[in-house]
C-alpha cells in the first residue's frame, strides 16, 4: 500500500511520499527508485484539487516522479486485507488544532487518485492508542488530536497514533492512503463543541467560528461563518 500525504506535516507509519523522498531521496545521482531529495516534508499544505497527494514547491506528490522525472516503480508500504483495522503514526511539527481524516484508493501503477475515489473510501476511526481520544459518534471519520502538552515528542515533532478500519468495499493490488489535517486555529469545525474530549485535554472549547468552507486546492483562508455571518476574511 502507498502511503499519500494530504495537507500538513507527514505520515512516518508508513512513510508517505513526501516522506520517503526526504528520508531515502537524493540530490543527484541516484536510480529509478530514488525520488529527487525533499527537504521540507512537513510543508504540503496545497493539496486536494491542486493535488490529492499534496504539493511541495515545484513537486506535486500525485505524479509520484523518480529522480529522472519517470514514474516511480510500486513500492508498497503494507499489505491488509478487506475491512482490516490497522493503525498509522503521524508526526506533527507545529500543531494547529483540529482532527485528521483519512482516505484510500486503488489505482493502477502510475495512476492518480481523485478526489472522487478517496471521497467513497474514507477509513473509520476505531482509537487513539496513545491519548485516548473517543470516537465521534456524529463523525466517525474523524481523529481529533490531543494538545501538545499531551503528546510525546519524537525529535522530529509530536506523536499521534491512531487505529483505523479499512472500508470492506476496499480492494486492490495497489492502493494509496491519503492524510488530511483540517486545522482549527482560525476557525473550528461544527460537532466539535459537543464532542466529548479527554478531561485530560483541558478545555478544548473556544469561541471560533465555524469552517463553513475549505479552499479546495489548500490556498487562502477558509470561509467562516458566526452569529449567521459570512466572512471570508
Amino acid at each position: 500500500m502507498f502511503i499519500c500525504s494530504h495537507l500538513f506535516q507527514f505520515l512516518s507509519e508508513f512513510r508517505s511520499r513526501n516522506f520517503i523522498a526526504a528520508q531515502d531521496g537524493v540530490w543527484w545521482g541516484g536510480t529509478s527508485s530514488n525520488y529527487p531529495k525533499e527537504d521540507c516534508p512537513q510543508c504540503a499544505s496545497i493539496g486536494g484539487t491542486a493535488g490529492q497527494c499534496g504539493v511541495i514547491g515545484d513537486t506535486n506528490y500525485d505524479e509520484n516522479l523518480n529522480v529522472f522525472g519517470q514514474p516511480m516503480p510500486p513500492a508498497p508500504q503494507a499489505n491488509y486485507a478487506r475491512g482490516q483495522e490497522i493503525e498509522v503514526d503521524v508526526i506533527l511539527t507545529a500543531h494547529h488544532k483540529g482532527h485528521f481524516e483519512f482516505h484510500a484508493c486503488p489505482i493502477e501503477q502510475g495512476g492518480v487518485a481523485s478526489g472522487d475515489c478517496l471521497t467513497e473510501y474514507p477509513l473509520e476511526f476505531v482509537s487513539d492508542p496513545l491519548y485516548g481520544a473517543p470516537k465521534d459518534i456524529d463523525y466517525p471519520y474523524r481523529a481529533y488530536i490531543a494538545p501538545p502538552g499531551q503528546a510525546m515528542n519524537e525529535g522530529e515533532g509530536n506523536l499521534y497514533r491512531f487505529r483505523l478500519k479499512l472500508p470492506e468495499n476496499l480492494s486492490g493490488e495497489l492502493v494509496l492512503l491519503q492524510w488530511h489535517y483540517l486545522t482549527a486555529n482560525s476557525c473550528t469545525f461544527a460537532g466539535y463543541s459537543t464532542y466529548p474530549f479527554p478531561a485530560s485535554w483541558g478545555n478544548m472549547q473556544n469561541s471560533l467560528s465555524i469552517c463553513d468552507s475549505i479552499p479546495p486546492g489548500g490556498g487562502g483562508l477558509p470561509g467562516r461563518f458566526f452569529d449567521g455571518v459570512v466572512s471570508t476574511s
